[in-house]
């Protein structure tokens, strides 16, 4: 069974070595549990984000989180990492992040969800966002965008109401 649980320190150990295995970290970076730890006390009091941990029963398997919680602007950034190999390519991303869309729409009340989309967290089949790259989709996208580099879909609340149930396949308990 998949769940989130808000992040905790006790966390802090297994993410710290989740980001220690990523190739594209910015090795000048120095990566501690000093950093970890004050990254962690600078999170608990940000109003404009929210972590959580993915479970898979008892076995921490990833992060999640809304973050870049803009109320005036009602918009945000949702992401999901599957952070252990033999629970990626299950479906499992997809779930999470069909659930942080509909609690960001109806929980957060955002207008607007930007999606960094990552090669192995896809919530959309490659067909679909085939469809959507030539202009046919179902038009749960409203648009591709670019901050800094990375590239995000825009998901806006009336598309996600009008299609999102087609994605939103099972529901988890989110802490």
């Amino acid at each position: 069974m998949i769940f989130l649980r808000k992040l905790q320190e006790d966390d802090l150990k297994i993410i710290l070595n989740w980001k220690k295995k990523k190739e594209y970290l910015n090795k000048e970076h120095s990566l501690t549990m000093e950093f970890e730890k004050n990254w962690f006390a600078n999170v608990e009091i940000d109003e404009c984000c929210k972590y959580w941990v993915i479970n898979s029963g008892t076995i921490k398997i990833g992060i999640a989180g809304i973050n870049h919680i803009d109320v005036k602007d009602k918009s945000c950034n949702v992401e999901c990492i599957i952070e252990e190999k033999h629970f990626r390519n299950r479906g499992i991303n997809q779930i999470v992040i069909s659930n942080l869309l509909e609690y960001a729409f109806d929980e957060v009340n955002m207008e607007k969800v930007y999606i960094k989309e990552l090669g192995s967290n896809n919530i959309f089949s490659e067909n679909e966002y085939a469809k959507y790259i030539e202009g046919g989709g179902s038009g749960l996208f409203s648009k591709k965008i670019e901050f800094f580099g990375q590239e995000f879909i825009l998901i806006d609340k009336t598309d996600w109401k009008k299609f999102g149930e087609h994605y939103l396949l099972d529901r988890i308990d989110i802490d």
